[in-house]
């Protein structure tokens, strides 16, 4: 299966605010609500409009998920990267690790992060708030054309459409029809970034086999 690339985002602890103008040409801001925070709903004085595009870190989940309530007392017992809640209300969620590619194992592998928006599972086998799971499909939005409208580039990245960077993936199965619980174990078969091949993996079927 072929994937539009994942947005390449900044470290969490850099705040992307690209401006822009409202079809009414006042003036907005863009601003990122990271980790998990409530977002807010947007503020209007006449000639400013703040948006906060919430982009929390799913993998939290399963790295802190069992400690909640150690971290936050009674409000860490409910209410947690309610996913499901803020999609219903319309926010655009883009998901994120939050952590430098390698530091820690699974979590910095998008596939992991949409594993944990689906599933829920914490490193000790608890289940978190699963009424507020998300879909498969929209996991994969909130790691690929989400992340890119947060950057400020989903014109040019975050899905596969005419006219967009040709940056694909091709994974070793179908994420949307695969148990729910190996979309932890899906792997990427190739890369191809701008169309060009970057990467492919060992043992791999090659594409021209495998799309007969």
């Amino acid at each position: 299966m072929r994937v539009g690339s994942a947005a390449r985002a900044p470290p969490a602890d850099q705040t992307a605010q690209p401006e822009g103008l409202r079809p009414d040409g006042e003036h907005q801001d863009q601003r990122r609500q990271d980790r998990g925070r409530q977002p807010h709903a947007d503020h209007e004085d006449g000639e400013h409009q703040v948006h906060e595009v919430p982009v929390p870190q799913p993998v939290f989940l399963y790295s802190f998920g069992d400690y909640f309530p150690t971290y936050l007392g009674d409000q860490g017992l409910s209410g947690r990267f309610a996913f499901r809640s803020l999609l219903d209300e319309g926010w655009r969620l883009s998901g994120s690790s939050d952590v430098w590619v390698g530091s820690e194992q699974d979590v910095t592998n998008p596939l992991f992060g949409i594993w944990c928006c689906v599933c829920r599972r914490t490193y000790g086998g608890a289940t978190i708030d699963l009424e507020q799971r998300c879909t498969v499909e929209e996991a994969f939005a909130m790691h690929t054309i989400n992340a890119a409208e947060a950057l400020g580039e989903g014109d040019t990245l975050g899905s596969i459409e005419p006219g967009k960077t040709a940056d694909l993936a091709v994974l070793d199965r179908d994420p949307l029809s695969c148990p729910e619980d190996d979309l932890r174990h899906v792997r990427v078969d190739a890369v191809f970034l701008d169309g060009r091949s970057v990467y492919t993996r060992e043992a791999s079927v090659p594409i021209d086999q495998a799309t007969r």
